[in-house]
């Protein structure tokens, strides 16, 4: 059987939504985004390091922490020319056409500008320009419903030996990112 594992590789820009909460300089965060195929989650905190602030506009550094977690499709199982379906394993039978997926989740961090106007004493408008850097552990591959240990022996090289293919699969999120928020404070 065929997985597609090499499909993980997403570059490019993400879209996505977060809501967050702030309580005075502490700032949490709830992040989500989408690029293809994967999807990607960060619950973070931080501390707003105020640089200025004065008319209803302030301005700081935010280094934030948390977890991230995710998924990615990488597409279908597939049989390999001159094999026979399915491949039947310890862990459970991989057929012809499953999805392959991939889960990962690990600790990141963010570092960002953040600039806010307040437009009344509950209404503003938030801007954040920041960096992102995950490290997101390994990842656990499943096709259907099984999931594929790194060492199994379904993970063959591709040159239609047996050998195992000796993969250690990791998975990381880091890059550049903007956000822009409607504050409300209660």
């Amino acid at each position: 059987m065929s997985l597609p594992l090499t499909n993980g590789v997403v570059d490019g820009s993400q879209s996505g939504f977060g809501v967050g909460y702030r309580n005075r300089n502490w700032v949490w965060d709830l992040q989500y985004a989408v690029a293809g195929e994967s999807s990607i989650v960060g619950l973070l905190g931080g501390y707003h390091f105020g640089l200025y602030s004065g008319n209803g506009l302030t301005f700081g550094v935010v280094p934030k922490l948390g977890l991230f977690g995710g998924t990615i499709a990488l597409g279908e199982a597939a049989v390999i020319t001159g094999k026979t379906p399915p491949v039947i394993l310890s862990e459970g039978t991989i057929n012809e056409g499953e999805a392959v997926t991939a889960a990962f989740s690990g600790l990141g961090g963010q570092l960002a500008l953040m600039g806010h106007y307040s437009f009344t004493e509950a209404l503003g408008l938030e801007f954040q320009l920041g960096y992102t850097h995950a490290v997101l552990g390994e990842m656990k591959i499943n096709a259907g419903d099984v999931e594929i240990a790194k060492d199994s022996r379904a993970l063959v090289k591709n040159d239609l030996s047996t050998t195992q293919a000796g993969i250690d699969p990791v998975a990381k999120s880091s890059g550049v990112y903007t956000n822009v928020n409607l504050s409300w404070a209660f």
